[in-house]
């Protein structure tokens, strides 16, 4: 980035109607020079600006042959551009007088009423004795002497250091605001700073044709760096994944006898439980149906038709208890069917046949009798032979 000393230059502040392309501003800034600049076009360098809001723009010039002092510092730099139009976009709609200071020249502008625009731009350059501080204050007495602010505000900026700084698509440059001035960051798009270059137009079309080449090109490389990046991502992704599979597969190997020794006792056990499931369970079935039997019947002989069936020889003191009985087996849950014969009554009681089938799923842990009242009080259990 290279900047021209404002004292260089002779300005024209021109309108623009609102809506005007900003193609056609060139153009309309050629016109602009052509009814006042003392010299002919092609002995010029020029440039404009134009605020984004629009509202006109400011024309520059100077005499080619004073400006170009190196020819090859020219054609090497990035932008050619005056010093003081580079804090243009930090035009305030409100009057006041901004003083531009750099080590080669103090700028004036000039801004009335409420436009965003000077009014009037006059530079002086800082003179070689006294250097330093006294040259640039001596430099602004002159430039201040020529505007004469007249109440108005003055507002003081210093250039920076380092004059640039690009932060994504625009560029910066360090106005430092002394004495109290407002914080100003002018941000310039790269449109901007091309209609601002003081270079040849045909050099300049040379040099934007190359700048947006070398921009995609750039913004190419960029993308394939990220995606070369991502594909590096997920090609580790994908061999980290790869390790934590093979480890996986490895324990797996190391775990399959005991998987399979634990399948095979569980094959073992699943066995053993359905066999029990099957078994007849004659001693708790029998226990189920003590609970129900009255005191005066006894089994005398147990017979197990199944599973699920009994057949029970019963002696009874009180043939009356009999029919008592087969009305408490037929309303306990666990009993699918009761059904008593060869009732044989003697004196003094008599014997009979019980046939009971319990209901499917028979669970004694599980199946509770209900309680029987009876006046001889609870039932003791009894002991008999039991034949499969």
């Amino acid at each position: 980035m290279l900047l021209v000393p404002g004292q260089h230059f002779f300005t024209e502040i021109a309108p623009v109607a609102a809506g005007t392309p900003s193609s056609e501003l060139a153009a309309r800034a050629a016109l602009v020079l052509e009814g006042s600049a003392p010299f002919p076009d092609e002995q010029l360098a020029r440039g404009h600006f134009a605020p984004a809001a629009g509202g006109g723009m400011v024309v520059f010039a100077g005499l080619r042959r004073k400006l170009v002092t190196d020819l090859e510092e020219w054609k090497a730099a990035s932008f050619v551009v005056p010093d003081f139009a580079t804090w243009l976009p930090a035009g305030r709609p409100q009057p006041a007088v901004v003083v531009l200071e750099t080590a080669a020249a103090v700028t004036a502008l000039d801004f009335f009423n409420d436009s965003l625009l000077p009014h009037r731009v006059v530079s002086r350059p800082v003179p070689a004795e006294p250097a330093g501080e006294e040259g640039i204050a001596a430099a602004r007495e002159q430039v201040l002497a020529r505007v004469v602010p007249g109440g108005r505000r003055v507002w003081r900026y210093r250039l920076g250091v380092v004059p640039c700084q690009q932060e994504g698509a625009k560029f910066f440059f360090d106005w430092q605001p002394l004495d109290g001035a407002p914080a100003a960051a002018p941000g310039l798009t790269v449109a901007q700073l091309w209609a601002m270059d003081l270079r040849e137009p045909d050099f300049l079309r040379v040099k934007r044709r190359d700048f947006q080449w070398n921009r995609i090109a750039w913004n190419s490389l960029l993308a394939i760096s990220a995606t070369a990046v991502l594909l590096l991502i997920g090609e580790l992704t994908l061999l980290g994944c790869g390790l934590l599979l093979a480890q996986r597969h490895a324990k797996i190997e190391s775990q399959a006898p005991a998987a399979r020794k634990t399948e095979l006792n569980q094959g073992i056990a699943n066995r053993l439980s359905a066999y029990i499931d099957r078994k007849p369970q004659p001693l708790e079935m029998l226990a189920y149906l003590n609970d129900l039997r009255p005191r005066s019947i006894s089994f005398q002989k147990v017979s197990i038709e199944n599973a699920a069936k009994l057949v029970i020889e019963c002696a009874t003191a009180n043939p009356a208890d009999v029919n008592e009985y087969e009305a408490a087996l037929k309303k306990s849950p666990a009993i699918a069917s009761a059904e008593v014969g060869n009732n044989r009554v003697r004196d003094g009681g008599g014997t009979f046949q019980l046939s009971v089938s319990f209901r499917p799923g028979f669970n004694p842990a599980k199946a509770l009798a209900p309680e029987v009242p009876s006046a001889a009080g609870p039932v003791a259990p009894q002991t008999v032979p039991v034949q499969p």
